[in-house]
């Protein structure tokens, strides 16, 4: 990120809630079936994904893993 503003928190959880849900539609999974593989509620998948809560480390790794994707690779798709 040098040489480029700093992105604000929710400005981060957007880019990483599209970075989820593009590798989702790349995965062919819907958001039911990608939040049962993650063993996350399916409402806080939507919540994730629309960028309205940050994400913890903890539920990207479960999420990335459920698409075998290491979460670098959804930080990296939201240039991060």
């Amino acid at each position: 990120m040098t040489g480029k503003k700093d992105p604000t928190t929710k400005q981060i959880a957007v880019r990483v809630g599209s970075s989820v849900r593009s590798a989702r539609e790349d995965a062919n999974l819907s958001q039911d079936e990608l939040a049962w593989r993650a063993g996350i509620h399916r409402a806080y998948m939507g919540v994730i994904e629309r960028g309205e809560q940050n994400i913890t480390i903890y539920k990207l790794y479960q999420v990335a893993e459920a698409m075998n994707l290491q979460p670098s690779e959804i930080l990296e798709a939201a240039d991060l």
